[in-house]
């Protein structure tokens, strides 16, 4: 019998009008937190002996239950909604009496073969990736052939474990059918996953419909890393973040921006970021955005020296606005899709500001100012805070994906 762990959801939360701070209180819209990935359901007829895989969660209900007979059931993964870099189409496929047998492949060879062995299409469950992402797990393949009946039956799991307790009992083990996540809200070792998956890409949604600010809707999104402290050894002076990033889509395509900061806090599921503290006096409790780092950019750079805007700028944040200083950027030299890049950014107590992102040894951005007197007296320098915040910002319609990893955030004196 194939038995599945049930998968903990996740519950993190996406404050998707973080930039939208000049925003009027008419133009505020509660946020609606909405997973980016959709549970793949299995199922076991015992009857039948057959497994099913489906995403769709009516066919779920009515046909993995006693009545449908399909009645052993759990979640195997969370797959993509729709297409994304690196990924293909789950197909599936039955084959009726006397085999009763559902196929799923991302094969045009394996395709090929079951249309033409008596096994019909039944459409996409999902996409899984090709090659593994950071944070994503495999899906494996097994099939037992009973010469008796002539039943071919095929199962699918995550677990390593389960693959060689199977085989033991006389499956054999076909292949990785793909990658998909453990969790709704996929998580990185030691890193993150940003970026959006919109319901129609480049399509525009009024106020109210899901998660509306200012007319853009994000119905699916990763969620914003934020840190209300870290703890601060004694003597230290200045907080650190360093990580890598790369994206398979997010560079070259004009599809928004991405923000670091140190020494901050956000104020979390807040539809408008100045309602959030009763008045403006800055302190130390006051759960509003506040911090200094850095902002990536998605610019299209197919075009000679990024356009008129580099793709990284520093800026500092705070309730109302936000001072940008350009830093120095080599104009012909520019960040691309599937490479990746090393950042390096320091926050200290008294508001110097320095970052570096290089790719392998190359120099792409730099930046060194003290910012603490940029900040305006109402909101001043945040250095009683020990937090920071890494998000998306909604000012884009297209779907992307953006992996940190090896992130770590420290204290020097």
């Amino acid at each position: 019998m194939k038995s599945f762990r049930t998968l903990r959801q996740f519950a993190l939360t996406f404050v998707s009008t973080l930039w939208a701070l000049s925003a009027s209180p008419t133009e505020a819209v509660e946020l609606r937190p909405v997973a980016p990935l959709t549970p793949l359901y299995w199922c076991y007829s015992p009857g039948l002996n057959d497994y099913l895989l489906t995403v769709n969660k009516t066919e779920f209900a009515s046909t993995c239950s006693l009545s449908g007979g399909y009645w052993v059931s759990g979640i195997v993964g969370y797959v993509e909604k729709t297409a994304q870099p690196n990924t293909r189409p789950f197909k599936r496929y039955w084959k009726g009496l006397p085999q009763t047998d559902h196929f799923y492949t991302t094969s045009a060879s394996e395709e090929t073969y079951v249309l033409s062995n008596g096994w019909i299409s039944q459409g996409v469950e999902g996409y899984l990736y090709s090659t593994q992402v950071p944070g994503s797990i495999a899906l494996y393949r097994l099939s037992k052939f009973h010469g008796g009946t002539g039943d071919l039956v095929h199962q699918y799991t995550t677990s390593s474990s389960e693959v060689n307790r199977l085989v033991s009992e006389g499956w054999g083990y076909d292949l990785v059918a793909g990658y998909l996540y453990s969790s709704e809200f996929p998580t990185v070792r030691n890193g993150h996953i940003l970026g959006l998956r919109c319901p129609t890409p480049g399509a525009r949604y009024t106020a109210g419909t899901s998660c509306a600010v200012r007319s853009d809707c994000r119905d699916f999104y990763f969620s914003t890393i934020n840190v209300p402290s870290t703890p601060k050894p004694v003597g230290a002076r200045t907080q650190r973040m360093t990580f890598d990033f790369w994206s398979p889509d997010f560079f070259e395509a004009s599809t928004g921006h991405v923000v670091f900061a140190g020494h901050g806090r956000l104020g979390l599921y807040t539809p408008n970021i100045e309602r959030v503290c009763s008045s403006p006096a800055a302190t130390s409790n006051c759960n509003w955005v506040r911090g200094a780092g850095f902002i990536v950019y998605g610019f299209d750079c197919s075009t000679t020296n990024c356009g008129p805007t580099p793709q990284v700028s520093s800026e500092l944040f705070w309730v109302g606005g936000a001072n940008v200083f350009p830093p120095t950027f080599w104009r012909n030299t520019r960040m691309r899709n599937n490479r990746t890049y090393t950042a390096d950014l320091t926050v200290s107590d008294d508001g110097l500001v320095n970052f570096e992102i290089r790719e392998g040894t190359i120099l792409l951005a730099s930046f060194a100012r003290a910012t603490a007197s940029d900040f305006p007296a109402n909101s001043p320098f945040p250095s009683d805070l020990t937090g920071y915040f890494v998000t998306p910002v909604t000012d884009s319609r297209n779907d992307y994906t953006l992996y940190v990893t090896n992130f770590k955030v420290t204290w020097t004196p």
